[in-house]
């Protein structure tokens, strides 16, 4: 054996990247805080930092990319298949001390069918979880909460808790007179402070380029997560990774939409799954991007246009007074070389209108006949399984992809406009059409994770 590839060896048996799961009983009780101030705390103290969030979600990524000055990713164990979940988790693996996993909603929840949950990821990574509870309102029933989620499953291991929202030493004390019942560490005791408090709106979180004093705010929130939690102890309880027996290859979730792909993101389309746009630059496909909010438009030379999702109801004004950006969507529609795609915000920037929630109507590109309003709002949420209803550059007709929908927007839609998609739920429930698509101009509000079937 030559000597490269004994260091090779060498290289993956002595690896000392250790990982963690970051959990808890419900939303809300401070998973991302307590994630965003750990994963800095970690960094500043010489660890270099992998990040990943569980589910289909754009916003926490986003602190946690801050947090530790690396790229967040996301993976999902019932929109994505297991060797993507793999890849993505070697990738992120990869040269880092420490790799942090935050969590989706409670610990156990998930899809309605089970599948998908917190706990699903630890077991299939076989990490251990750091259990976040909100003791606000609590004394000695915690005992009880962990005792329930610590025997719920036998496949997973909760190798510790963080008391979050502890109102006083002698809160404290009652906590920690209950937990004495059960052989369980608590590694950290944090008070409540409302001025790390992270924001939300309607589709979750305050967006982290939102925040003025977001670089400010992460390090308040990660010096009060070091002086009153245990580092040395959290870093003890994370599990040693087995690098090697993860995949160094998977195909691109979503095929490349083109060769020379330009991408609008800034903070009104910036809901990008970067494991896709990463694998089309893996598959050859070079990629640009422009930011319409400030006044850029699609690269000259492109042969696709993706629109990703965001909030441009938040910055119609804006987008309507780039021009040039709205009329060079216009034009590359109408040329058959050139494939359009856009996605949930993305998709309404080709509609003709956007109604914004005081009732104020906003023309858009007008590609596609549709009328979307936030005036009466309707929530519109779930996983979505959807099906290819015609060859397109997304797929053979019949192609499966699984997803997630997460929007306010009530839509008009013509008669006789192609649908792009029909969906069921995550429960197999039919939900009719979705989407639209003329000619190579497509879109819906399916924000596609991954291919479940080809055609």
């Amino acid at each position: 054996m030559t000597q490269i590839k004994l260091l090779r060896r060498f290289l993956i048996i002595s690896s000392k990247t250790k990982g963690l799961v970051i959990g808890a009983p419900a939303s809300g009780c401070g998973k991302t805080t307590i994630s965003v101030g750990l994963t800095r705390a970690l960094r500043r103290n010489g660890a270099g930092i992998g990040v990943i969030k569980v589910g289909p979600d754009f916003i926490d990524p986003a602190f946690l990319s801050v947090a530790s000055g690396t790229k967040c990713q996301n993976i999902d164990n019932w929109a994505m298949r297991n060797s993507l979940i793999s890849y993505i988790f070697k990738k992120t693996t990869s040269n880092k001390d420490f790799v942090l996993i935050e969590g989706v909603m409670g610990l156990f929840d998930g899809a309605p069918n089970g599948k998908g949950s917190t706990a699903d990821i630890a077991s299939i990574l076989g990490l251990p979880v750091l259990l976040v509870i909100d003791c606000k309102g609590m004394g000695a029933s915690i005992a009880a909460v962990v005792k329930g989620f610590s025997s719920f499953r036998n496949d997973i291991s909760i190798s510790g808790v963080i008391l979050n929202r502890v109102n006083s030493l002698k809160h404290e004390k009652i906590l920690r007179k209950s937990l004495k019942t059960l052989d369980i560490q608590i590694l950290g005791a944090i008070p409540q402070d409302n001025q790390i408090n992270l924001p939300s709106r309607y589709l979750g979180l305050i967006q982290a380029h939102e925040h003025k004093d977001l670089e400010e705010r992460v390090e308040r929130i990660a010096d009060l997560v070091e002086t009153y939690s245990d580092l040395e102890s959290i870093k003890k309880i994370a599990s040693n990774i087995s690098i090697d027996k993860y995949s160094n290859f998977h195909p691109p979730p979503i095929p490349p939409i083109g060769q020379r792909i330009s991408i609008a993101y800034d903070e009104a389309y910036s809901f990008i799954y970067h494991s896709i746009i990463e694998k089309w630059h893996q598959a050859g496909a070079e990629i640009s991007f422009f930011s319409p909010l400030n006044g850029e438009s699609i690269n000259a030379n492109a042969d696709a246009i993706y629109l990703p999702g965001g909030y441009p109801e938040l910055y119609v004004g804006k987008i309507i007074a780039n021009k040039r950006f709205l009329r060079d969507l216009k034009v590359a529609s109408t040329k058959s070389n050139i494939t359009i795609y856009g996605e949930c915000g993305g998709y309404l920037t080709l509609g003709k209108f956007i109604v914004d929630k005081d009732g104020n109507s906003h023309e858009m590109a007008g590609i596609f006949p549709i009328e979307a309003s936030f005036y009466e709002k309707k929530l519109h949420l779930g996983y979505r399984e959807a099906v290819i209803c015609k060859n397109n550059p997304l797929g053979k007709k019949g192609t499966v992809y699984r997803g997630h929908e997460f929007h306010y927007a009530n839509l008009k839609v013509p008669k006789g406009l192609k649908p792009l998609f029909t969906i069921s739920d995550s429960l197999s429930k039919t939900l009719g059409d979705s989407g639209s698509m003329i000619g190579n101009v497509m879109g819906s509000f399916i924000h596609l994770m991954d291919i479940k079937s080809h055609k």
